[in-house]
């Protein structure tokens, strides 16, 4: 019976040992998986924190593009009203320049005659 008892005790001190063993196995894999983790969680966050950075950069381009469209506008409205001032100014100069004309051919046509 001696025998017997003395194989169980070493069953039992070869079985614990695998049990510390899987538990310093599952230890190590669980640091692992929180370091794993961890580092994912940094990551996102220097992600979120880009994302957050081009989501300004976007708005603010986003409103210069608009600021720009509305200065083409006015600039194209300006350069509209000046043709239409440059047109009425030619008719004008075109409409003196006939009248100052006139006369002269008036009193040519008229001469002493």
């Amino acid at each position: 019976m001696g025998g017997y008892r003395h194989l169980e005790q070493g069953y039992r001190e070869r079985l614990s040992l695998l049990r510390s063993e899987e538990e310093r196995e599952r230890e190590l894999f669980w640091e692992q998986t929180c370091k794993q983790r961890a580092v994912l969680e940094k990551d996102l966050e220097r992600l979120h924190a880009e994302e957050a950075s081009l989501r300004e950069k976007l708005t603010l381009a986003l409103k210069e593009n608009s600021r720009l469209q509305k200065e083409i506008i006015e600039v194209v409205e300006k350069l509209s009203e000046s043709e239409k001032l440059v047109l009425k100014l030619q008719n004008d100069l075109e409409f003196v320049l006939k009248d100052k004309a006139s006369p002269f051919a008036d009193s040519e046509s008229l001469g002493p005659g």
